[in-house]
């Protein structure tokens, strides 16, 4: 239990240090800094030639705010959003 206790106080030194930094990536849709302390960085995974073999497939990362991604999509698009819905524990 003393092990637990000192880890996490170990944790919080180390998280309070980084809280709010650069993660070094900027918004593909509003060209801000993503930080550190923002609710869900993301990167967005796009595939073109889907259709194709996935030889012929190529695949580019982009980062991202995930309100910026989620104000960027159709209205119609909107409703099926569930990321801004995880908890604490990561769960949807």
């Amino acid at each position: 239990m003393k092990l637990k206790k000192i880890l996490e106080s170990i944790w919080n030194s180390i998280t309070r240090k980084i809280k709010n930094k650069p993660l070094g990536f900027s918004c593909c849709f509003c060209a801000q800094s993503i930080m550190s302390s923002d609710k869900y960085p993301a990167d967005l995974h796009i595939t073109v030639n889907i259709d194709k073999t996935d030889e012929q497939q190529h695949d580019q990362f982009f980062f991202c705010h995930t309100e910026c991604f989620k104000n960027k999509l159709h209205s119609n698009i909107q409703s099926y959003f569930t990321l801004e819905h995880i908890d604490e524990d990561n769960k949807i």
